[in-house]
């Protein structure tokens, strides 16, 4: 009984320290993984209260609602229901995380013809994906393609034509990211579409965070409407991913509409938002979605927005 004691109170004890852990996750890769499950332990640490007034344990029950609340606060904002706005243009724009290891060219591309994106980005884009985007390019003519035989090629398609499309290299590494502007209700946008490296150890930690600031810099050098979408392989709930926003003044598009975990699709329970849309003050967003399975371990992502 009593090492039974001893597990169940390593099990909390773990949780919680895991969970301090996260809000460190600028300083250690493994934290920054920690704060991908900030839902995660939300339900968790609510069902641990509801058990402790049940064992009416007092110091568990106010340790519980405490980190309870803590994480209650940072969700909320997420699911206040959104403004409505007048009914005017909108612009649809998607993001698109394909897999470069997916076979599934019709489904995705079904998906995209249904969804009828203004402008979309392309994550992953192989040389075979690029074979098979030509089918949409009748209706996507304007685009540009950089296919790479790892995760790590990109593409961006548009019906609205570009009146200017940068190559940019985020870092050291071969990572395109793409810089475009084109007009909508006859003002400018700048489009961000990029794919950061994924963590998954020190190095790629450090390389992912100078990503961040390189975007940091290139949003605050645009006078004009900004639009950020990809895969940044990094949880909203990660310090990394708030300074980000913090620095720049963009709006997280899932306010209003909920937290969206986009990946792993093959691993629903411990899914988490790495796919994301950020937007500068003066757009809004009237509808943000995550689609249906493609094929892909990420589910695509799908915003829509006025100007104001």
């Amino acid at each position: 009984m009593k090492g039974k004691y001893f597990t169940i109170n390593g099990i909390l004890f773990g949780s919680v320290l895991s969970f301090l852990l996260s809000y460190l996750g600028a300083y250690y890769w493994l934290f920054d993984y920690f704060s991908h499950f900030r839902m995660y332990y939300f339900f968790f640490f609510i069902a641990v209260l509801l058990f402790s007034l049940w064992k009416k344990d007092r110091a568990k029950v106010i340790l519980f609602a405490l980190l309870s609340l803590v994480i209650g606060l940072e969700i909320l904002p997420f699911y206040y229901p959104p403004e409505e706005y007048p009914d005017t243009e909108r612009l649809k724009v998607g993001g698109i995380n394909v897999w470069s290891s997916n076979k599934e060219y019709q489904r995705v591309r079904e998906f995209i013809e249904k969804e009828d994106f203004d402008v979309f980005v392309l994550q992953e884009l192989t040389p075979h994906w690029e074979r098979e985007m030509a089918p949409l390019l009748a209706v996507y003519p304007h685009y540009r393609m950089a296919p790479r035989t790892g995760n790590y090629g990109i593409g961006i398609f548009s019906k609205i034509p570009f009146k200017k499309i940068e190559e940019l290299y985020l870092n050291e590494v071969d990572h395109l990211s793409f810089l475009a502007e084109f007009d909508f209700n006859k003002e400018s946008i700048v489009l961000l579409g990029i794919h950061t490296v994924a963590p998954v150890d020190a190095n790629g930690f450090k390389i992912r965070n100078s990503e961040f600031k390189r975007i940091n810099s290139l949003v605050r050098e645009q006078r004009k409407s900004t639009i950020v979408i990809g895969d940044l392989n990094c949880s909203g709930f990660s310090a990394n991913m708030n300074r980000l926003t913090k620095e720049t003044g963009l709006v997280d598009s899932r306010y209003g509409f909920g937290i969206q975990n986009s990946w792993h699709t093959q691993m629903p329970l411990v899914s988490a938002s790495i796919d994301h849309c950020f937007v500068s003050e003066d757009l809004k967003v009237t509808d943000r979605r995550t689609g249906p399975n493609i094929g892909s371990d990420h589910y695509p992502l799908i915003v829509e927005l006025i100007r104001e």
